[in-house]
């Protein structure tokens, strides 16, 4: 007779840092040497209130401290980033990890929440195609007009995001335009706007309250456009703004105890990021 056995192989769960500095794109940066792309992932979702991965340039750098379990030395499951420091144009940007009783998510080095009323983009990993302008020679129509808001290029298909919570005031089509768009108000001062979908989300409809990261439609170029797009704008009180620039109150800092708390956390981490060997192996 034959006999079979299942062995379950044993989980261990490893801590390590990795860092880079960024000469073709993000990905690559990851990727090249034998890092998953989730890791790139994941960071992109720790820093999406902070950094626009849209906009960052060669000699961006960045350090990882994360964690994740590994059977027999390859890495399986989950990837859990407890604090990075990522350096663009000059800035750069901390996030540790920190939980405290109903407390929980990223925070600065100063104990400020890096969730921001907004994300950067409502798109993740594409390329900015046209930014906002004053006076832009369209190119389908071939005359300059002022260009509103940002373009992303973007596979067909690919998920558009609310930006934050809001209402859907508006889901319409417009043939010599912005095709499939959706409008959204957030409160009395902002409201986004999407353009060039392939297809709204289904049963997306006016009215309808969504929330920060809700898939609001898929990336097409319906209307006027010249290729698979999604124009984003921002109104502000009524008028339009450049999203890459706009200033959103700062999120409210970490009081008291918990503040307390968070620096002896803050501080432990730091060390471990400066200090932790560097994991480059493929």
């Amino acid at each position: 007779p034959i006999t079979v056995s299942l062995e379950q192989k044993p989980k261990v769960r490893q801590t390590k840092t990795y860092q880079n500095t960024i000469n073709k794109s993000l990905w690559h940066s990851f990727t090249e040497h034998g890092k998953s792309p989730a890791l790139a992932m994941e960071m992109a979702s720790v820093y999406q209130w902070a950094v626009d991965f849209y906009n960052i340039k060669k000699g961006d750098s960045y350090k990882i401290l994360y964690s994740q379990d590994y059977v027999e030395n390859k890495p399986v499951g989950k990837i859990d980033i407890i604090a990075a420091q990522f350096t663009h144009q000059d800035s750069t940007y901390y996030s540790f990890r920190f939980q405290e009783g109903k407390t929980k998510g990223y925070f600065d080095e100063n104990g400020a929440s890096l969730h921001k009323a907004f994300l950067k983009a409502p798109l993740k990993f594409t390329r900015i195609s046209s930014r906002f302008s004053g006076s832009r020679m369209h190119p389908t129509l071939r005359y300059r007009r002022a260009h509103r808001g940002v373009d992303y290029a973007a596979p067909t298909g690919t998920p558009v995001r609310s930006v934050g919570n809001g209402t859907v005031i508006k889901k319409a089509y417009q043939r010599g335009g912005a095709g499939n768009y959706v409008k959204i108000k957030h409160n009395k001062t902002f409201t986004t706007v999407y353009m060039h979908f392939v297809r709204h989300a289904k049963n997306l409809r006016v009215g309808q309250r969504v929330s920060q990261g809700d898939v609001i439609g898929y990336v097409g170029m319906t209307g006027v456009a010249t290729g698979p797009h999604l124009h984003y704008g921002v109104l502000k009180n009524g008028r339009y703004i450049n999203p890459l620039t706009m200033k959103l109150p700062p999120s409210k800092p970490l009081k008291g105890k918990l503040l307390d708390r968070f620096k002896v956390v803050r501080d432990s981490l730091s060390r471990q990021l400066e200090t932790s060997s560097i994991d480059t192996k493929k």
